[in-house]
Formats: structure tokens, C-alpha cells, sequence
């Protein structure tokens, strides 16, 4: 279901059917109310993932009215998101006017869970050639039900349709924006989105849509301030301070992004890919402890089989080495190596083992287990820069000089070698190698400008990376390169 077919269920008149039912089911009287709203109480309830409640709702509104298509329509749909296709089918079959639209969306819900998408959408848009009333919403309609179903392509195709036969419809360009933001195909959906923000300027929705396109497009100081207007309106609004959030972890301002994630964590506290991203920022700003109690926290609420899980254990492992928390550290990396066997998975496994044995003075089971990554990774180079990496951040920058710079000097990739020369700079600056740490530095931010600042940021504050050079060369010269 797409955001705005949620605002039914905040308005003032729903909530007065909902307290109504309620209070009589509390006070265990009888309720009568009609079968529309006892349908939408049900809808309510799923919603809520109150999956028993919602069946009693329907349930007594077919019992109230027996010939009402409404209730049955939700439990044939209860049967099919079960798999009891059977029941769902008969159900149905049984409904006396077979002409409903509902009825005819029903049916081709069932066909798409069936694995039959061509067969509904054809199905539709026949049935769609035989109506004569409410032609623009049948549309409509029948785009949502595959943009539910993930089927975007056939979702766009019925709302171009739609866009074509009836440009006044006033919902089409919010459909199409979704559809495209959902395809990944923010640069198209963003003009989208400033059109209907100009229509309606105080919609929380849109406005937090243009955020995650830009977003998603690196524009992370623009996506910022359209956050920022989404809580002009709306106070506090969750998904407006997780865009904020992510856009600051993007843009390396790692106190403001954590101070968005607590904000965003007081509303959704078990939002464990939050926790995760908080966590990361902690890390990065060196405050392993309050990071290694976030994952914990992480650890509490999200499943074993979470899609954060296995991110969450690698950086929990990681936080145990930093935290000299050896045996523990060595456990935690078990149980993610255990979720992901895959070749990818054993490269990542024992190139952050070697960093943990490296943390903890264990330099002969670390150079073990950079070893046993390199053997099994399907990029040799990349995953020897990961080892040469790990010595840098270790401090041991001649052992880290030598791996990058044979990366360097044999990789064919071009990304992997840009990687090398901001780290070959810090290396040569902690040897005090005055000319290849000029030479290096010189380059760096033209091949990776954020690693360099990274790494460059406290010798060189409040300093942009492309005069870095200009100023470590006056510190050595006492001039600077054009005098």
C-alpha cells in the first residue's frame, strides 16, 4: 500500500468508528456497524500486524451482512496471503455480484500470486474496455495492485495509460513518482516531485520523497534542507530525520548523523539498520565502547536472519578487536561467517581476522589469515590493498608502504590504484619521507578527495583537500611552491 492510501486511517471520522467498536468490544456488547467500516477497522488492524483482531472485524461484518462484498473481499485476500489458494478461490466464486471492481481486482491479485502476472494484467485491462463508469480510478486502481506486487513495469504502463486518457486525473503524477523512486530512477521522479510539491507544498510525503532522490542522486546538502522543510511541517517526522541522518553519514559529518539516528531511535527503537549506521558513526569518531553497546542493542531486536545481521556481526567483531575483546571478537566473526559462506564472505572473514589479530599483537595468525583472504578472493589486488590498509591503521606504515605500493605498481584497475595514493601519503608523512609524501599528497585528493580528507583533516583543519599540498610544501620549505 503506498503512503498516501494511509491517511484515511488518520482521519478524525475513522478514529470515531475504531473507538466506537472497541469500546463496545471492550464493554462485550454487541456491535452493528456497517460493513464498509467494519472492513476498514479490519484493514486497520493488519496494518498494526494485529492479524486475529483483524479477523474478528471481518468476520463479524459478514455474519452482520452476509451479501456485503467488502468483508469477503478481505478474507479471500487473508486465504491467499496464507497460500490457501483453494479458500480464497471459493470465496470468491461465491460472491454474488461478480461485476464489482473489487471483485475484479481480487481476481487479479490471485492471478499474480499465482505466478500469472500477464495473465492479470491482460485480464484487467479487458475488463477495463468494459466498463462505463469510474474508468480513471479502475486505472488507478489496477496500477497499485502490481506496484504492491513489486511489478513496476507493468504499474508504469497502466499509469502512462492513465496520464494519457485522463491528464486531469489528480493522482497520476504521485503514482508515477512512487513507481520510478521504486525503479531506482530518482533523476526522473525528482521534477515529478517538485511538481506536485508545488500543488500541494505542504505534503510531508512528497517533500521526504525529494529527499531520498536526492539522496540517492549524492546530492546530500540539497536532500538536507528538503528534509528540513518536511520538519517544518511536521515536527519531529520520522522519515525526514533518518534522510537527514543518512545524507550527514554521507557527507562524513559523523556527530550531526549521530545525533539525527538518536533522534529518529526515540520513534523507532528497533530499527536495527539505524542502530547499525549509528553504530558506524561512533566507530569512526573512536568511541568503541558506545558504539559496541549500540550493536548489542541492534543485536536484541533484529532477527537471525535480519538483512542487517551479517552486517551487524562484522562490525561488532570489529569493535571487539579495537576493544582488545579477543575472544569474544573471534566468536562474533563465527557466527558471520556462518550466515555467509560464500566466496565473497570467506574474503571478508579473513581479511577482518587478520585486522583483529593485527589489533591484538598477533601478527603471525595475522598474516595467516591476509593470506588465506588473498588465496580466496576473486579480486587479488583489491583485497591486498584491504591488508595494506590494515597495517596503515596499525601504524605500521613501512609493512603498509610495501603492499600498497606493489598494488600500485601491478594492479590494472584504476580505482584500486587512485585508492592507494592518499594512503601511500599518510605513510610516507608518518616516515618523515619528505619527497614521496609531497609527491603523494600532491595527487591524492585528485584520486580519492574523501579518503584524503579523512585521512588529512586533523594535520590540515579547516583546510580544503586540494591545498593540502600548499601547505605541508610551506612546512617543509617555509614557502610556498609558486615563490
Amino acid at each position: 500500500m503506498r503512503d498516501e492510501d494511509f491517511s484515511y486511517y488518520e482521519d478524525k471520522a475513522f478514529k470515531r468508528i475504531l473507538q466506537q467498536y472497541e469500546e463496545a468490544k471492550k464493554a462485550e456488547e454487541p456491535v452493528y456497524l456497517e460493513a464498509d467500516d467494519l472492513t476498514d477497522i479490519a484493514e486497520y488492524y493488519m496494518m498494526h500486524g494485529q492479524e486475529e483482531d483483524a479477523d474478528k472485524a471481518a468476520l463479524l461484518a459478514m455474519q452482520l451482512h452476509p451479501d456485503s462484498v467488502d468483508p469477503q473481499i478481505f478474507m479471500a485476500r487473508q486465504h491467499m496471503f496464507h497460500d490457501r489458494m483453494e479458500e480464497a478461490h471459493r470465496i470468491c466464486d461465491n460472491i454474488i455480484d461478480q461485476n464489482d471492481q473489487e471483485v475484479l481486482f481480487l481476481n487479479a491479485e490471485l492471478m499474480i500470486r499465482e505466478q500469472r502476472d500477464e495473465d492479470a494484467y491482460e485480464y484487467l485491462m479487458k475488463r477495463y474496455e468494459q466498463i462505463e463508469e469510474e474508468r480513471a480510478y479502475f486505472l488507478y486502481d489496477s496500477a497499485d495492485i502490481f506496484f504492491d506486487y513489486a511489478l513496476w513495469d507493468k504499474a508504469q504502463t497502466i499509469a502512462k495509460r492513465l496520464q494519457k486518457e485522463y491528464p486531469k486525473f489528480p493522482k497520476t503524477n504521485s503514482l508515477l513518482a512512487d513507481i520510478l523512486v521504486c525503479q531506482n530512477k530518482y533523476e526522473e521522479a525528482i521534477p515529478l516531485l517538485n511538481q506536485l510539491i508545488d500543488d500541494d507544498p505542504y505534503n510531508v510525503t512528497y517533500w521526504n520523497m525529494l529527499a531520498e532522490s536526492q539522496g540517492a542522486t549524492e546530492q546530500f546538502a540539497e536532500a538536507i534542507d528538503t528534509a528540513e522543510y518536511a520538519l517544518t511541517i511536521e515536527r519531529d517526522n520520522p522519515r525526514a530525520l533518518l534522510i537527514k541522518a543518512n545524507c550527514y553519514f554521507h557527507l562524513n559529518m559523523l556527530q550531526m548523523a549521530h545525533d539525527h539516528y538518536q533522534q529518529y531511535l526515540k520513534a523507532h527503537q528497533d530499527d536495527d539498520t539505524a542502530m547499525y549506521l549509528d553504530a558506524v558513526c561512533l566507530s569512526e569518531m573512536e568511541r568503541y565502547q558506545e558504539a559496541h553497546e549500540m550493536l548489542l542493542n541492534a543485536n536484541e531486536v533484529s532477527g537471525e536472519m535480519a538483512q542487517e545481521q551479517l552486517h551487524i556481526y562484522y562490525q561488532q567483531a570489529f569493535l571487539e578487536g579495537k576493544l582488545h575483546l579477543l575472544t569474544q571478537a573471534l566468536i562474533t566473526l563465527k557466527k558471520a561467517r556462518n550466515m555467509d559462506d560464500g566466496k565473497k564472505g570467506e574474503q571478508d572473514y579473513y581479511t577482518l581476522l587478520g585486522q583483529i589479530y593485527l589489533e591484538n599483537g598477533k601478527n603471525e595468525e595475522a598474516v595467516q589469515a591476509f593470506q588465506n583472504a588473498i588465496d580466496v578472493s576473486e579480486d587479488r589486488f583489491y583485497t591486498l590493498m584491504q591488508v595494506g590498509i590494515a597495517y596503515e591503521e596499525q601504524a605500521m606504515y613501512q609493512k603498509a608502504t610495501q603492499i600498497l605500493l606493489t598494488v600500485m605498481e601491478q594492479c590494472e584497475h584504476p580505482e584500486s590504484v587512485s585508492e592507494t595514493i592518499p594512503y601511500l601519503a599518510i605513510c610516507y608523512y608518518q616516515l618523515q619521507d619528505t619527497e614521496n609524501f609531497l609527491s603523494f599528497l600532491k595527487a591524492a585528493p585528485g584520486a580519492n578527495r574523501q579518503t584524503t580528507k579523512e585521512l588529512f583533516g586533523t594535520i590540515y583543519p579547516n583546510v580544503e583537500p586540494e591545498e593540502y599540498y600548499l601547505y605541508a610544501y610551506h612546512d617543509v620549505y617555509g614557502r610556498y611552491p609558486e615563490e
